[in-house]
């Protein structure tokens, strides 16, 4: 009887999207994080990005280390889907943690509009050599670039923590395809995943604080 697949057996698949477009389609996760409010989506978003930011880290760390990069992915999507949906839970409505004003500063057509722009620009200058970071081959420095612009953008852009912590997240992992492209050593990976998790947990907490409010205090829960 066949045992369940490793981690690196699940990322093989991944292999017919070749490297460029799986490149293209880290952008993409980026962008519908940008565009769409609701925090399911994000975080769907979200959870692929770690998957395909992990395929192309197989390029330059050991199978089994881009794998365990995917898994500690996975854990921060899931701490962070626990806290928004307590809260969304809590308080009976969508509007805890996504799908309304309070998750993100400015309207659909002006995100829609600055990240179809950013996107565009990410790609071009990217393609034709105008920014091009040092070793890493084309399809790395083009996700690489656009996670760590669109990350900075979503974390610009938006002023519930929980948005605002996934654009930060985003923008670590396009150092992270950077950074590893020239560094394997493992204490230095550790050093980076453990910094994920802090910004995993500090995201956690600043959503839980800034939904909770002087009747959550004297109640001891939120409402």
């Amino acid at each position: 009887m066949p045992g369940l697949p490793t981690l690196p057996e699940l990322l093989q698949p991944l292999a017919f999207l070749g490297e460029q477009p799986a490149a293209v389609a880290t952008l993409l996760t980026a962008l519908i994080m940008i565009i769409i409010e609701d925090w399911r989506w994000s975080l769907f978003a979200l959870a692929a990005q770690y998957i395909l930011a992990g395929w192309l880290l197989t390029n330059a760390l050991e199978t089994q280390v881009a794998a365990l990069k995917v898994l500690v992915g996975m854990m921060i999507c899931l701490v962070l889907y626990i806290t928004a949906r307590q809260i969304d839970s809590s308080r009976g409505t969508a509007q805890a943690c996504g799908g309304k004003p309070r998750f993100a500063r400015m309207g659909l057509p002006f995100r829609l509009l600055i990240g179809l722009l950013t996107s565009i620009v990410v790609l071009y200058v990217t393609s034709n050599g105008t920014v091009r970071l040092p070793v890493v081959p084309e399809h790395v420095n083009l996700a690489a670039v656009g996670l760590m612009t669109m990350g900075l953008l979503a974390l610009g852009l938006n002023e519930e923590p929980l948005a605002a912590g996934m654009g930060l997240l985003t923008a670590i992992t396009g150092f992270e395809l950077f950074y590893h492209s020239l560094e394997q050593a493992v204490t230095v990976i550790g050093f980076v995943v453990a910094l994920d998790f802090l910004i995993a947990t500090v995201t956690a907490y600043l959503t839980v604080a800034h939904h909770w409010t002087p009747e959550d205090a004297e109640r001891g829960k939120l409402t």
